[in-house]
């Protein structure tokens, strides 16, 4: 009876342990990646961006109306911009799929004939 409790409880402390308190046991800490810190300065900067923006439309010496059209004109040249490369991209990860598509089923039939 004892054994049992002691394996429960031995069990039960070795579900909270992990590999940060282990670590600190030993004076060291995991080190953090590179997209750790990245990523949330990167969105940081994008609400920045965003705010920014909104800041801009809200004080600027322009009416609403002359303001939205000349929005719509800078979205749709950068549209215009992006779609081709978009495409572009679209195509060759197609294509390298189609192509990695054919090599699996050209071993698959490979093996196939010799077994």
């Amino acid at each position: 009876m004892n054994l049992d409790r002691t394996v429960r409880r031995v069990r039960s402390l070795a579900n909270d342990v992990d590999i940060d308190d282990l670590l600190e046991t030993i004076g060291l800490q995991q080190r953090r990646s590179a997209y750790g810190a990245l990523l949330p300065a990167i969105g940081i900067l994008g609400a920045g961006i965003l705010v920014g923006a909104g800041l801009g439309l809200l004080f600027a010496p322009t009416s609403g109306k002359i303001l939205r059209r000349e929005a719509e004109g800078r979205v749709n040249q950068l549209k215009g911009k992006i779609r081709p490369v978009v495409n572009d991209s679209v195509n060759s990860v197609t294509g390298a799929l189609e192509d990695a598509k054919e090599s699996i089923n050209d071993r698959f039939t490979s093996k196939s004939a010799s077994i």
